[in-house]
């Protein structure tokens, strides 16, 4: 329970200063506090995707499923909500398949 409550101290803290902040850098201009928060997001976007690695990971390759070659069709019936299968179309590519 430390944890969650140290979290919220925290939190109230950064929406305290955030808010006396915002209304420091409005009375500039009203689109700096905007601006600000952008570039904040940006860094932190950017920080976060650095310092937030999983442990264990790794990537594999992509491998098509023998499947790739061909799309099944589906139609949804109006009456009952049933999904029921039209056909099967063949693709030119793994890539050219799409839910519409």
């Amino acid at each position: 329970m430390v944890v969650f409550s140290r979290g919220n101290q925290v939190n109230g803290a950064a929406m305290f200063v955030g808010t006396v902040a915002g209304g420091f850098l409005g009375q500039v201009d009203l689109a700096v506090p905007f601006v600000v928060r952008a570039g904040l997001l940006v860094v932190l976007f950017f920080l976060a995707g650095r310092l937030m690695v999983e442990r264990g990971f790794e990537p594999r390759a992509l491998v098509a499923s023998q499947d790739a070659d061909c799309v099944e069709c589906f139609r949804i019936d109006a009456d009952t909500g049933a999904l029921e299968r039209v056909g099967t179309v063949d693709a030119p590519s793994a890539a050219d398949v799409a839910v519409v």
